[in-house]
């Protein structure tokens, strides 16, 4: 099989790069967002999931007194593999190149009814280095969860907020084989 972001067979998921040129009229406070029509069937925390649209939002912040800013780098795939009845843990290797401060929390899915990942104790997130620990998934299943980043500058000790990004994070839940490969 295909291997992508460490999990073996699943070929159909796809890099989209969207590259635009925009004027903003001036310093605010700007929401940007993307829909690409239908997510993949079959994701167990999100009803009728091939119905519902892919969706990405980020804020963007443009003020002289703050700057230049540079967003957010993501140095990984978000597509994961677990395994049922074992702690998980991910990390979106999130970096800012400005040396901003990042804070990481999980944000709703798009659709009505969605939730996080099925899990039989816990699912969290540390704010401060964004890994995800899954305590651990309980059925085999495809599941998405995204996570909101959001970046702080600090100028002469206060924070200001710079905007945010997000990642929607695939995740393939396996039942453990005890097969390894060579």
């Amino acid at each position: 099989g295909t291997l992508i972001g460490g999990c073996m067979g699943i070929g159909n998921v796809r890099m989209s790069i969207y590259k635009t040129t925009y004027n903003f009229v001036g310093a605010g406070l700007y929401s940007i967002s993307i829909k690409d029509p239908n997510m993949s069937n079959g994701i167990c925390n999100i009803p009728a999931s091939s119905t519902i649209p892919f969706t990405l939002q980020a804020e963007l912040v443009i003020s002289s007194s703050l700057g230049t800013n540079t967003g957010v780098n993501y140095n990984e795939i978000p597509v994961i593999c677990d395994t049922v009845g074992i702690i998980a843990y991910y990390n979106s290797l999130a970096s800012d190149p400005d040396g901003d401060s990042l804070f990481y929390e999980f944000i709703p899915l798009t659709s009505a009814g969605s939730s996080l990942p099925s899990t039989s104790n816990s699912f969290t997130i540390d704010s401060i280095s964004g890994t995800v620990r899954w305590d651990a998934p309980d059925m085999i299943c495809n599941y998405v969860f995204d996570i909101r980043i959001t970046e702080w500058r600090n100028i002469s000790g206060f924070y200001y907020y710079l905007g945010s990004t997000m990642q929607e994070v695939w995740s393939q839940v396996y039942l453990y084989s005890g097969i390894s490969d060579p």
